[in-house]
């Protein structure tokens, strides 16, 4: 018999059936503590970048079999999430790509001198400029944030499914989280090779994103392709009409 060291469980065999610690546990030593951190990230089964791969391509089934019990084969996507958006937000802030952005935003919109010196015009390009500031700045953690409203658009377009809202919870926090992973890869890195190309890079973020979503819950809901490009534009929209309010209403309260 064996006696479990993390819950006092006394038991046979190689694994406590109570807590799931394996028997035998060694005093961590320098080269123990490196394997088990290359193995959390590593390992064919629920390491980070096995999530990562399957999640690229069949993010909606990945999903749907966490929601069926599957707990073990993946890696934990809360920990996936926090791990992607500190990822992200370094990242961001490292390369200041969202003020180079911005800039490229600004000076486009000074080229077009169509409009005078309207005062009326004038305070409202004031405040759409920095809107326009924090939806670039801080967009990525609003939609972290805001999750469990994306969730909830989600759970009503597809209310009549078998899914309940903590299950449409687990498929939108896995969403986002590979979202802020695109952003790196098609975002970041191609502006750290050529800074000029983050006007396109942008657009075809927002593009893939949207993609991505029908791919998911096309995958997730097992529905007809159209009626699931339909609901995802909907959703789209309407979060992005929620998300801009709440930010508009921030701002004008900055500003003010």
């Amino acid at each position: 018999m064996t006696t479990c060291k993390n819950c006092a469980n006394s038991f046979e065999g190689n694994y406590c059936p109570n807590c799931s610690q394996k028997a035998d546990i060694h005093r961590f030593s320098v080269k123990h503590f490196a394997h088990e951190v290359f193995h959390a990230f590593t390992h064919a089964d629920k390491g980070i970048f096995f999530l990562a791969k399957e999640l690229f391509v069949r993010p909606g089934k990945v999903a749907r079999e966490f929601n069926e019990g599957k707990r073990k084969k993946y890696f934990n996507p809360i920990t996936y999430l926090l791990l992607v958006m500190a990822l992200q937000i370094y990242l961001t802030k490292k390369t200041d790509i969202n003020t180079y952005y911005v800039n490229q935003i600004e000076s486009a919109q000074k080229a077009d001198t169509k409009i005078g010196n309207d005062a009326s015009y004038q305070k409202l390009t004031v405040v759409m400029n920095a809107l326009q500031e924090n939806l670039v700045e801080h967009g990525k953690l609003i939609n972290c944030l805001f999750i469990p409203i994306m969730a909830f658009l989600i759970w009503m377009m597809f209310r009549k499914s078998e899914f309940n809202y903590a299950e449409v919870l687990v498929l939108t926090v896995m969403y986002i989280a590979h979202i802020l992973l695109l952003y790196v890869l098609v975002c970041i890195i191609p502006f750290v090779l050529y800074h000029n190309s983050v006007s396109f890079t942008m657009n075809l973020y927002i593009l893939l994103s949207i993609g991505y979503m029908v791919v998911a819950l096309k995958q997730f809901y097992q529905q007809g392709w159209w009626k699931t490009i339909l609901k995802s534009l909907v959703i789209q929209v309407l979060y992005y009409i929620v998300m801009s309010v709440a930010m508009l209403a921030v701002t004008i309260y900055l500003l003010s």
